[in-house]
């Protein structure tokens, strides 16, 4: 018990003070098919769909940035249960989680990200 809540809140910690791990790959080949997304966000990584079309790698990036940020504020525990039962109770297209991520994808932003795939630190400013 001690353990989980150790890796739960330093995991939070870290989200909070680091950068997010962006990992660029084949989400539905990685998964087995069980994924069909442009992005997923586990905790301190964000998963980008290669085989989306460039043009919407800030767009997926965004949108994943803020369920990274969620998470690290309700921490992977916290935020795993009240996004279930918000997808129980509304459903992915009424998700408060949701919403809040559509809402955020055409925000400005300007961030510094560990790319994974080059394993450098890359700065992303992008505006719309």
């Amino acid at each position: 018990m001690y353990a989980v809540a150790s890796l739960n809140f330093g995991l939070s910690t870290y989200m909070l003070n680091g950068m997010p791990i962006v990992v660029e790959q084949d989400i539905a080949e990685m998964s087995y098919g069980l994924i069909h997304a442009g992005g997923f966000s586990a905790g301190p990584f964000i998963c980008i769909d290669s085989t989306d079309r460039p043009e919407i790698w800030h767009l997926v990036l965004r949108h994943e940035y803020q369920h990274y940020m969620q998470t690290a504020v309700l921490t992977p525990v916290g935020c795993g249960i009240a996004y279930s039962f918000e997808q129980l109770v509304h459903g992915y297209e009424n998700n408060w989680f949701e919403i809040e991520a559509y809402n955020a994808q055409f925000d400005d932003f300007v961030l510094d990200i560990f790319y994974w795939n080059s394993k450098e630190v890359l700065h992303v400013e992008w505006e719309w």
